[in-house]
């Protein structure tokens, strides 16, 4: 009895070192690959629309559960690198940040699962002013394609669509 009482705490211990594994998000996981992508975007709501071109890569680690999209984007004479680290929470719940040397800089994400779509609120500083910068982001997922919305929220309340792109396997 006390030798099997030893080799279940040796198990139980063991066990226990052994790293946790996160569930599997199927509808993150739609997102790991290689994308091409392309859209546009403004670099305020002020300013006109650019034609933008991205081409980016898609991971998901299932010891973190966090899908990371990193990649880089071209509008008319420069460029920049993005990455985005997004978590399943439980309930439906995603939480993430997003980083573009292109856009705002760096921003912190809380979504929600809607059916194929992520709808996030997003937080910001924009790097040039120190402004706080409000907005949201809908992720909509297909089998292989899935497109990024951007909106920014004005002082007065309203939403301007500010980048939309669509990527493609």
């Amino acid at each position: 009895m006390k030798r099997h009482a030893v080799r279940l705490m040796f198990f139980l211990f063991w066990l226990a070192l052994m790293p946790s594994q996160a569930p599997a998000d199927p509808l993150l996981e739609t997102a790991v690959g290689t994308w091409t992508g392309r859209g546009w975007l403004k670099q305020s709501p002020e300013e006109p629309a650019e034609a933008t071109r991205c081409r980016i890569r898609g991971s998901f680690g299932t010891a973190s559960g966090q899908l990371v999209l990193s990649g880089r984007c071209a509008v008319a004479g420069r460029s920049g690198t993005f990455d985005a680290h997004i978590t399943s929470q439980s309930g439906g719940a995603y939480d993430g940040r997003w980083s573009s040397q292109l856009a705002a800089g760096r921003a912190t994400l809380r979504g929600r699962r809607s059916g194929n779509a992520i709808h996030f609120d997003v937080r910001a500083i924009d790097r040039q002013t120190g402004e706080a910068l409000n907005g949201t982001m809908i992720w909509q997922f297909a089998d292989d394609r899935f497109m990024i919305r951007s909106s920014s929220r004005l002082p007065d309340g309203a939403s301007v669509i500010v980048s939309e792109m669509v990527f493609d396997r």
